[in-house]
């Protein structure tokens, strides 16, 4: 009876690892084809370019001292995630940053939203909100950070899983809802042209830069 008992834990133990296996390469598979489809959508050299900027812009908050970016690379390790997911215009970006809090005190860590807009074929970037991921939800070890691959998947599930939709042709396009914040009123009450929403999204990149 005990003998049969732990065979039985053991399968199950074993199909939950295949489980947690096979939902950590669906969406390895899932964020690869989102960044192949974003790289085709804007090109290369666009994609690549754009992404150098928001690198070069993230250094400049870091070593400008902009609110809590002065952290960046002390006691916050971080990375930018590689997928930046445009909108149909290419004309807007939503990515995200990851930190680990390296802290001895630190129980958690974060995804901060990264937005950008093009105007006037320069692109500018702003930061947004933040999720804060307590680290007992996703391992024992509450003081070790979590993995930049383990919040690469986070980001995947919890930021970027509706970025693509099938068309009624079944083929793959970009879902304009996704970027609904981007023109919600956490970014200006009243704004209905295009130039209004430009000068309110002016105005956080400047707010950014006054937080030094």
């Amino acid at each position: 009876m005990f003998r049969h008992a732990n065979k039985l834990f053991w399968l199950i133990f074993l199909i939950g690892i295949a489980s947690c296996n096979n939902e950590q390469r669906e969406l390895r598979e899932k964020r690869l084809f989102f960044q192949q489809h974003s790289l085709q959508h804007v090109g290369n050299k666009e994609y690549i370019s754009v992404f150098q900027g928001l690198r070069d812009s993230v250094n400049d908050w870091k070593n400008n001292g902009l609110g809590y970016y002065i952290y960046l690379g002390k006691s916050i390790n971080y990375q930018i995630d590689s997928l930046l997911c445009f909108n149909t215009e290419k004309t807007k970006f939503i990515g995200v940053l990851l930190k680990q809090q390296l802290l001895k005190t630190g129980v958690q860590d974060d995804i901060e939203y990264i937005y950008g807009v093009k105007i006037k074929n320069d692109w500018y970037f702003f930061a947004g909100a933040t999720i804060v991921l307590p680290r007992e939800y996703y391992q024992k070890d509450i003081h070790t950070p979590l993995s930049f691959e383990k919040l690469h998947e986070i980001a995947m599930k919890e930021v970027f899983s509706g970025y693509l939709k099938k068309n009624p042709q079944g083929q793959w396009e970009v879902n304009e809802d996704f970027f609904r914040d981007l023109t919600s009123v956490a970014w200006c009450t009243d704004c209905k042209s295009q130039a209004q929403w430009d000068s309110a999204y002016f105005f956080w990149i400047k707010r950014n830069w006054e937080r030094k």
